[in-house]
């Protein structure tokens, strides 16, 4: 991998430390000869005295994205400095929707370039109408999923690389019983996770439908605790059916997907979804909706992708898996993460861009 990469990277709190796309930056650092420098965006760190009001205000003017604020321009000012003073070659921005502002607008300044990655989905996008304001200053931008590749390239031909998000398939992995047939006494355990662009209100449906319909299903639900109980959960007709979970290690979170029997994951749109590949590496057959980048993100050997909102669709595929043997589904749902999105598949193919992007010393 080539020297002076300048990282601006941001980790969330409801993610441990094998978890999210940041993890690729940290096997990339591994691989590295020397390692390089990073510049965290930190939500929680005080900014200077008397700086708030300011930042807030030239945040607002830089960027037009619902993500970008003060902490976004702090944290791109930081990155600027450590540019210079670290003799960056590259700028990797690793989630363009929150910390790209300052840096877009005087990338003529800086003599490196400039690489940004998109999480959010190609309608977010569109409602927001951020794409030509905030990208046209990247050297190359990459996207997780096909649909936003033919998007982006619209607007910028020949900079949009498609690179998937990877998975840490070493720690997120089943146990070695996990692919033998399941005790036909045992209750069978579906797991749901997260909240961002996930449909709620279809969740609940689905557990009502197949709770009614199968004494011997539960469902373990990882949700912030302050969501628990609330909204669309309020509708659940039989709780004592629920399992919820929240601030849960790395270990734990491993735990509820190595117990459980199937993913279920109702989606309002997506790109790639971190918690969906958690749980395919740790051997979960998928039952999610065909939308965004989950038709990549899986295969029929093992998901049942639904079209989104279909509620009887999704009961019905759940409530079928619980009369069949899963053991070849989740031995392909397995294989399947290995083989596509193991971070040590998509490592090279990133320092592969950064090589293509930067001249021979």
């Amino acid at each position: 991998m080539p020297e002076k990469i300048l990282w601006l990277r941001e980790t969330f709190p409801w993610m441990g430390r094998h978890s999210g796309y940041d993890r690729l930056f940290n096997i990339m650092n591994l691989r590295a000869a020397n390692p390089n420098h990073s510049v965290f965006r930190d939500r929680g760190r005080p900014l200077p005295n008397g700086s708030n009001a300011l930042l807030r205000r030239l945040a607002r003017c830089l960027s037009p994205s619902p993500f970008y604020d003060k902490h976004s321009l702090w944290t791109e000012l930081q990155a600027i400095i450590s540019t210079f003073s670290n003799k960056a070659r590259l700028v990797h921005v690793s989630y363009v929707e929150n910390n790209l502002g300052l840096i877009g607008r005087i990338s003529h300044f800086i003599p490196v370039k400039i690489v940004g990655t998109v999480h959010q989905p190609v309608s977010w996008w569109q409602k927001h109408g951020l794409a030509a304001k905030v990208l046209n200053s990247l050297d190359a931008l990459i996207v997780l999923s096909e649909k936003e590749r033919i998007f982006f390239d619209q607007l910028l031909p020949g900079r949009v690389h498609l690179i998937p998000h990877g998975i840490d398939t070493e720690f997120f992995r089943p146990e070695p019983e996990a692919f033998n047939p399941a005790a036909s006494n045992r209750m069978f355990r579906c797991v749901f996770a997260g909240v961002w662009l996930r449909d709620l209100d279809v969740l609940v449906d689905v557990i009502n439908l197949v709770t009614a319909e199968e004494t011997k299903i539960a469902f373990d639900l990882i949700i912030p605790q302050h969501l628990q109980n609330r909204g669309a959960f309020r509708r659940i007709e039989r709780p004592h059916r629920i399992q919820w979970h929240a601030g849960l290690t790395d270990e734990q979170l491993r735990e509820v997907y190595r117990d459980a029997d199937l993913f279920v994951m109702p989606l309002i749109d997506c790109t790639a979804n971190n918690a969906l590949l958690e749980a395919m590496a740790c051997g979960l057959p998928i039952v999610s909706n065909r939308i965004g980048g989950l038709p990549e993100y899986s295969d029929r050997s093992f998901a049942e992708l639904l079209p989104v909102g279909d509620v009887r669709g999704m009961a019905a595929a759940i409530l079928k898996l619980i009369k069949e043997s899963a053991v070849e589904k989740r031995r392909a749902a397995r294989a399947f993460a290995e083989d596509h999105f193991s971070w040590h598949r998509i490592v090279p193919q990133m320092e592969s861009l950064y090589l293509n992007l930067l001249p021979s010393n």
